[in-house]
């Protein structure tokens, strides 16, 4: 069974987690495990985290959540999704701070290069909705997400290692339509970054939300 509809679709990601989940030179086996272990709580904090703060955007429980591994991939489909998805992000941003700060503490991290960090991308367009057999669950299915708003919401997310001082990165369509809803105030938060190509993608006009 499937079905197409505009949402927006909000991606985070876990920078760094490959390079943590390595094996480092002259460490044994049994503290790469410990160390593994920690990473691994890390990752369940973290989507157990986003899951709440998206949950709180979306009280209807009507949005999708994927796990990428380390990332998840959220598409809000309430009335007002656009600003669902960047109210999402917002209040993100503001838990992430102490969360990385204590993530960077357990893992012994001090250097910012490879310090565990995130990336939001956000872009609202139309979505294929699929429901699938679950394989783990009979009798049950599980709903998936097709379509380029969820690729692009990706590439926006990535596109934040380039701005080292902007987390959040949306696309003009979500901007627009967060204008549209909140009017001036969310405006002047928006900073240009004009256009941007986007790899397998037509060249975007990009946007990020200013810090508080």
């Amino acid at each position: 069974m499937s079905s197409a509809c505009l949402m927006t679709v909000l991606t985070t990601d876990l920078r760094n987690f490959t390079h943590h989940s390595n094996h480092r030179d002259n460490e044994s086996a049994e503290d790469f495990q410990t160390r593994f272990q920690v990473l691994c709580n890390i990752v369940r904090d973290f989507h157990a985290q986003t899951i709440t703060i998206a949950r709180a955007q979306d009280p209807g429980k009507e949005a999708t959540v994927l796990s990428t591994g380390d990332g998840l991939i959220i598409g809000f489909q309430t009335d007002d999704h656009a600003v669902a998805a960047c109210r999402t992000a917002m209040e993100l941003r503001a838990n992430y701070v102490g969360f990385f700060q204590e993530a960077g503490r357990q893992m012994g991290e001090n250097r910012r290069s490879y310090a565990l960090d995130y990336g939001i991308g956000i872009h609202t367009g139309m979505v294929e909705v699929r429901q699938y057999p679950s394989y783990h669950v009979p009798n049950a299915v599980e709903t998936l997400l097709l379509g380029d708003a969820l690729d692009i919401s990706t590439r926006l997310e990535s596109l934040t290692k380039d701005h080292p001082g902007c987390d959040i990165m949306l696309s003009e369509d979500s901007a627009r339509r967060l204008i549209e809803s909140l009017g001036p105030t969310m405006k002047d938060r928006l900073i240009d970054y004009q256009i941007h190509s986007i790899r397998g993608y037509r060249p975007l006009r990009v946007f990020g939300i200013a810090q508080d």
